[in-house]
């Protein structure tokens, strides 16, 4: 038996369980795959060709496992370089066999075993912000491959729980892809081996049949000693570039409600066993607070600025949080643990707060998920006041405003702890006020001109640009705004500032923290303001509209987000010192589009020598687009394009 305690170990036999095919057998089948039309006609394709390959999910409640033996043909130079690299990814608890490395090599098997150089390699990808993982990884060169060559490799790699892994012990959950199109396959086995004291459930997801309709599949219970295969023969996959690839997804049978329970129960025991104080430097900011929305914001603040982020991955388990006796003495925290924290100290001075779970990226598909503790990859606070729900992510950090104006995260799935302790969905909806309302005044005299805009910022705006602020230098705050003011005057990228600016400022008009809301002023003169278009000089100022997602996203599977921007509203106001020439009735046109997702207007007041147009962009959710209503919204934003968000004007050369 392999060492766990190690990292790595070199040439252990496989687990008894894999049912490991001997050597000679391999050898028979490659030879006899070989003959047949399937395999030659594959190679003939240039598609890699794996004559065997056999995964094996073994689980357990007390490690994972996961077994591969695969044989593939080194016909092709790309996969030469591919095989000759071998990458296994561990955690800081595991584990990595290499059981057998062989060629078949004109006829023989020699042993490649000697020639392969393992090294395990620490993922420090992200430690400098904070994220001390203690991951690893198995890297594997195997020197003298050679065309030809047919493969042999046999590994394994176990995940092992200690006595910490209270929800690794509990509940598993497992993904496994099916190959990609590059690839035919003689012979492909998955198989799922259960010995857990839970049972499992499998779901396949995305499966399609030969007219590229998915197919519907009966979840299967696989209970403890039992067995679950997937084996196709002959088997090439043709996965369309809009459609998911299929997959197995693997997870202890369980409920939301279930899931919750047992982690508030844990963090329940942690509380209950550690008594708490407020610290002392908050507690004296809190006698001076005038409201309890101040003492709210004044917790907040202080778990999300001076308590900082940190995952270490040997001190914070998987959904285990750290006491906040222990956060304090370390002034730190991963997100389970800054979160707790909050909620410790929004009780202590008696408002109502629940640890949620959440994943921002996969938010839109965890309720097709089967139910896990590890759909999950985040935690954030729920804070209920005045009967209203907030939410605040503690990993945030230079946030302002009290709670009503605070920045919220965008998401809609959760699981809640404590309270109804069940999977809920919030409506994400955005806030009335506008996020972003800006002024613009344009004055054009003689071929020139200035431009003053007014910009107040509110919630998400205003954090973004205090931190634009924050990190940037005035200067480079002038030059980023007048980059931003090229776009909307659409300026030819070649013409570098000073050919087409001067005497720019910018200026910090007032910031309110209260209520999170900053006020700027960008003002600068403009050289050459106009540009020729056959008998016109033509003045543009636009608003670029960004639905790259929603316009060119055409995929069978994904939900698409009806996301475009944020709440904002616009006017701009020009005046000049020469008579407008009308040469298309569309420059004077408005635009109103009201739909389910978004309000939007563009309307104009035009005279002989001044204009004013004022825009506005609202979306009522930042949810998702129903797919029956998709073209629809489509048309909507291709009005918008051929409006112009924004104004042009003409003058007679």
């Amino acid at each position: 038996m392999p060492n766990h305690a190690q990292p790595f170990s070199r040439t252990h036999p496989a687990p008894k369980w894999a049912d490991a095919m001997p050597d000679e057998q391999i050898q028979q089948f490659v030879e006899d795959a070989n003959k047949t039309d399937e395999v030659i006609k594959a190679k003939e394709d240039r598609s890699g060709v794996c004559y065997i390959r056999t995964r094996i999910y073994h689980t357990s409640n007390d490690l994972n496992e996961m077994y591969e033996l695969r044989a593939w043909n080194l016909h092709i130079p790309g996969v030469l370089q591919q095989a000759s690299v071998q990458e296994c990814e561990l955690g800081s608890q595991g584990h990595f066999s290499l059981h057998r490395v062989k060629v078949l090599r004109a006829g023989v098997i020699v042993d490649k075993a000697a020639d392969v150089t393992v090294r395990v390699l620490d993922d420090e990808r992200e430690s400098a912000a904070g994220m001390i993982k203690k991951a690893k990884k198995a890297h594997c060169i195997i020197s003298d491959l050679r065309i030809d060559d047919v493969l042999i490799w046999e590994c394994s790699f176990a995940e092992i729980f200690d006595e910490n892994s209270y929800l690794d012990k509990r509940y598993c959950r497992c993904i496994t892809f099916e190959p990609s199109s590059f690839w035919f396959y003689s012979h492909y086995r998955m198989t799922v081996i259960s010995q857990r004291s839970e049972d499992l459930c499998i779901r396949a997801r995305y499966f399609r049949d030969e007219n590229g309709d998915k197919i519907s599949h009966e979840d299967v219970v696989v209970r403890n000693g039992d067995r679950f295969t997937f084996e196709k023969t002959n088997y090439l996959t043709n996965i369309p570039d809009d459609v998911f690839p299929p997959f197995f997804e693997i997870a202890t049978v369980a409920t939301w409600k279930r899931i919750a329970t047992n982690i508030h129960e844990l963090y329940s025991d942690i509380y209950q066993r550690n008594s708490f104080d407020v610290p002392e430097q908050l507690s004296k900011r809190l006698q001076t607070a005038a409201s309890i929305a101040d003492k709210i914001r004044y917790c907040i603040d202080f778990v999300q600025d001076e308590i900082v982020y940190l995952v270490d991955a040997e001190v914070m388990h998987r959904h285990v949080p750290q006491s906040p006796q222990d956060v304090m003495a370390t002034k730190s925290g991963d997100c389970k643990s800054k979160s707790f924290f909050l909620v410790a100290l929004l009780e202590a001075i008696g408002v109502e707060a629940r640890c949620i779970l959440v994943n921002y990226q996969f938010d839109n598909y965890i309720e097709d998920s089967l139910p896990s503790p590890f759909v999950f990859n985040h935690e954030i606070v729920k804070i209920i006041y005045e009967e209203i729900d907030y939410f605040i992510d503690p990993t945030q950090s230079n946030c302002a405003g009290t709670l009503e104006y605070r920045t919220q995260p965008h998401f809609v799935t959760y699981l809640e702890l404590g309270g109804s302790n069940t999977l809920l969905h919030r409506e994400d909806i955005p806030n009335t006020s506008w996020y972003i309302e800006e002024r613009t005044r344009v004055n054009l005299q003689k071929g020139k001109g200035s431009i003053e805009i007014r910009g107040v910022y509110r919630r998400d705006s205003a954090d973004i640009e205090r931190a634009n602020i924050r990190f940037n230098s005035k200067e480079q705050m002038i030059r980023h705004k007048n980059n931003v003011l090229r776009g909307r005057l659409l300026y030819e990228p070649d013409k570098n500032d000073t050919e087409v600016f001067a005497n720019a400022d910018y200026v910090i008009v007032s910031d309110d923290r209260e209520i999170n809301e900053l006020t700027v002023s960008h003002k600068v003169d403009l050289l050459a303001p106009l540009s020729d278009s056959n008998e016109y000089q033509i003045f543009r100022y636009y608003y670029p509209v960004n639905p790259n997602n929603l316009l060119s996203l055409n995929h069978r599977d994904a939900y698409i987000s009806s996301f475009m921007s944020l709440p904002s509203y616009y006017s701009v106001k020009v005046t000049s010192s020469r008579i407008f020439a009308w040469w298309d009735e569309n420059i004077r046109r408005d635009l109103v589009i009201d739909n389910n997702y978004f309000h939007f207007s563009n309307k104009k007041k035009t005279g002989l020598m001044n204009v004013e147009v004022h825009s506005l962009f609202k979306p009522k959710t930042f949810g998702i687009v129903k797919r029956e209503d998709l073209p629809g919204v489509r048309r909507d934003i291709q009005k918008i394009l051929d409006s112009n968000y924004g104004i042009g004007l003409a003058f007679a050369s």
